[in-house]
């Protein structure tokens, strides 16, 4: 299946207009099949809803860009399917991807900007893997987990967030069975205002692991994450390349001087293990691992 931003055949073995469409000939799969849909390059205005238990993965690219400024998201994913969406930019006007049910959510570089709430919010007892993201510029938090709901992360920038007067931050766990698990992740310049700038977590939970994660600059009630462990995590100046102002991924960076070089740990303590290339694909130096969602390399 495929789609194009203007107007097509829809079938099949042809190309559709939109991802609404291609997402509405979705087949059953086994465990050795999927249900592949290719977008094209092309800004594309929709709301996606995929009630689906079959194992789907959307595939975009350099150029595919999805935006809705009149729903509140734009990928609303549940059922108990397995559904991945890799290499797109989407922007909503409340959420970009919100999951519930059972489902299985995978998302690879994809960029998450520009929402009124939140970047991702995981309910029920879905459960999103983030790999490679960038998760930015959401007024209430980054990432948003609820009920039973499990988030998970590697490679990921979370920065930017927050700023709003209800929920803000980098994460947000709202119950003590919520879970989120961050490894390599770099969760920066986040403001939690009367919650926590870093992670916001109930008190009793024992819902966070992170391994490897970079907290610098986030501001509320907390810049970290209370209660939690922080000792595989760097807590200092990062020496980012950009010192101040920083929008991109490029500009958290690490610096060849920067102290977050090389002390990183190389042993798992949760779901995900410790990735061998980091953000940017490039490979990370096993034994002495950078922390943060950058490897450096000069």
């Amino acid at each position: 299946d495929h789609a194009c931003p203007t107007g097509c055949e829809c079938d099949a073995d042809s190309e559709c207009a939109t991802i609404v469409e291609a997402a509405g000939l979705i087949e059953t799969t086994t465990a050795e099949t999927v249900n592949l849909i290719r977008v094209a390059a092309g800004t594309y205005n929709e709301y996606v809803d995929v009630d689906t238990d079959e194992n789907v993965v959307f595939i975009g690219g350099p150029g595919v860009e999805v935006v809705h400024a009149s729903e509140d998201k734009v990928f609303n994913i549940h059922g108990s399917g397995r559904v991945t969406l890799r290499d797109f930019r989407l922007s909503a006007e409340k959420r970009a991807v919100e999951c519930d049910g059972t489902p299985t959510v995978i998302l690879e570089r994809v960029r998450l900007e520009d929402h009124l709430e939140y970047g991702v919010k995981v309910k029920g007892e879905c459960q999103t893997f983030l790999d490679s993201c960038f998760v930015t510029t959401a007024l209430k938090a980054g990432i948003r987990i609820e009920n039973s709901g499990k988030a998970y992360a590697v490679n990921t920038f979370i920065v930017g967030n927050g700023g709003g007067d209800t929920v803000a931050g980098g994460v947000s766990l709202s119950t003590d069975t919520a879970l989120f698990e961050g490894v390599n992740c770099t969760i920066a310049d986040n403001d939690g205002g009367s919650f926590s700038g870093g992670i916001d977590r109930p008190t009793t939970g024992l819902d966070v692991t992170l391994v490897n994660v970079i907290f610098h600059g986030n501001v509320g009630t907390g810049d970290l994450c209370a209660g939690c462990d922080m000792s595989r995590c760097f807590t200092g100046d990062p020496g980012f390349v950009v010192p101040a102002g920083r929008v991109e991924p490029e500009d958290y960076q690490i610096s060849s001087g920067s102290p977050a070089r090389t002390g990183g740990s190389s042993t798992a303590t949760g779901t995900i293990p410790i990735p061998d290339i980091d953000y940017w694909g490039e490979p990370r130096d096993d034994g002495t691992i950078d922390f943060g969602a950058d490897e450096y390399r000069p």
